[in-house]
């Protein structure tokens, strides 16, 4: 299969009459050429349902709802395993899974998709017991909270091998000192639990696309057998 390599940035000099071209590694995208750059069989996000599958270069996401011209998504496959935090944070703002999707993830996605369809969403880092001393945030990219998973959880359970591995949720468990190291997670239950945030559970982006992005069906499946777009 063919490969396109995309450069976001990069210094270029010339020393001892050769041409040197210096970048940091996170800049160097890796695409599937037919997948992202074909024209053949695409659609609007727009015509599809929650529970329709689409590509996203070579990965499976999930469409989740329609809202006022977006459209919520979520990778089908579970994007990495990791610790929340090697620190035992709990504060998803400063953790690691946050460095991980709003570099890795962000960039291959915005490879594709392009950075002009991505719509900013709002990190809400309240914890489970509703205290909201870490705050929120407007990431491109994340992963889901407690409250979107309960909102969304018949389309989410819905999705084939969604609850097989345990996955975090940015949500902390508590902001008490004797609570900082546990973070939510949504166990192999589908049930929401609390895991040290130094171990490894699954990370699964969680974000928001423009209705209009034109994106290549995967396999067109109708949550619920309802065709009625959710608005």
């Amino acid at each position: 299969m063919n490969k396109k390599l995309t450069l976001k940035n990069a210094n270029i000099a010339i020393k001892n009459g050769k041409i040197v071209i210096e970048f940091d590694e996170k800049d160097l995208i890796e695409e599937t050429s037919d997948i992202c750059t074909s024209n053949n069989n695409r659609v609007e996000l727009s015509e599809l349902n929650p529970g329709d599958e689409f590509f996203i270069g070579s990965s499976v996401y999930v469409v989740v709802d329609h809202i006022d011209g977006a459209t919520k998504v979520i990778s089908k496959e579970i994007a990495h395993e990791m610790p929340f935090d090697r620190n035992k944070i709990n504060n998803y703002l400063i953790s690691d899974v946050r460095n991980m999707v709003i570099s890795q993830d962000y960039n291959h996605i915005a490879g594709c998709v392009g950075e002009h369809n991505i719509v900013p969403t709002l990190c809400d880092t309240t914890a489970l017991n509703g205290n909201k001393g870490y705050g929120a945030l407007e990431d491109s990219i994340a992963i889901l909270s407690f409250d979107e998973y309960r909102k969304y959880r018949d389309v989410l359970t819905n999705i084939q091998g969604f609850t097989d591995t345990p996955q975090w949720l940015l949500t902390p468990f508590a902001t008490c000192r004797d609570m900082l190291p546990l973070v939510c997670i949504i166990d192999k239950y589908g049930i929401v639990d609390d895991r040290c945030s130094d171990a490894d559970a699954g990370v699964r982006p969680f974000f928001t696309l423009k209705s209009s992005t034109e994106v290549k069906p995967y396999e067109l499946k109708t949550y619920g057998g309802n065709n009625a777009k959710t608005n």
